[in-house]
């Protein structure tokens, strides 16, 4: 079911995963073979004992793990701080995502919005469409979007266009250039997604994505 729509959608395939834990039969009969498993690297043995395939080569934060990182759908509280970010893109889509800070200062994405050519407009107005009755405290984004290239209305920078269309809409949100300092940025996400034992026991992280909402967050950011 789509989580946006409701509308029930057609698949042809689905994935249904196991482990070598599921297949009791194979346990009893190749004692060794879970303890081969167990001695492979890092990498492999999320694959093939885990199930975890997402990690493949190339994999650039090699901290994320499936199962920890990607929740279900909840209801956000409201008194949850909103934060959110955006990619500008046209023909690369253009992104923004909307996250909550948690009580324990951890981060959850919970929204995105992801399309190919869309005018600057349009995009201002489907983020403020989307987040008109849960308005983000600010919206960063990079820098490029203050660039007078002629990219916004009468030559405008796309923040500028941006502002603009808020205003007549009524979306009160802050618009604020983000740190473009890559690295350091990286690091940030890194830390965030590193894995710690809470406060049950159960392996958790500061940065979770709800699932359903951030499909193409939960594709792209382990890369």
């Amino acid at each position: 079911t789509d989580p946006r729509s409701g509308t029930i959608l057609e698949l042809d395939r689905v994935f249904i995963p196991a482990t070598i834990y599921d297949n009791k039969i194979l346990l009893e009969s190749q004692p060794t073979y879970l303890a081969q498993l167990l001695a492979l690297p890092e990498r492999d043995r999320h694959a093939y004992l885990d199930g975890l395939w997402e990690g493949g080569e190339g994999q650039f934060f090699s901290e994320w793990d499936l199962k920890v990182h990607v929740l279900k759908a909840f209801d956000v509280p409201k008194k949850w701080r909103r934060l959110g970010m955006l990619d500008y893109g046209y023909a690369t889509p253009f992104c923004y995502l909307q996250a909550v800070i948690t009580p324990d200062t951890g981060l959850v994405w919970y929204r995105e919005l992801y399309a190919p050519r869309v005018p600057d407009v349009e995009q201002a107005e489907r983020i403020a469409r989307a987040c008109q009755d849960d308005v983000p405290e600010r919206i960063v984004s990079g820098k490029d979007l203050w660039h007078k290239g002629g990219k916004g209305l009468y030559g405008h920078s796309t923040a500028e266009t941006y502002q603009t269309v808020w205003k007549k809409m009524g979306f009160r949100t802050r618009l604020v250039m983000g740190d473009h300092d890559r690295v350091m940025g990286w690091r940030r996400i890194r830390q965030y997604l590193q894995l710690f034992s809470g406060p049950d026991g159960t392996m958790t992280a500061l940065a979770q994505i709800v699932g359903p909402a951030c499909p193409h967050l939960c594709r792209t950011l382990p890369e």
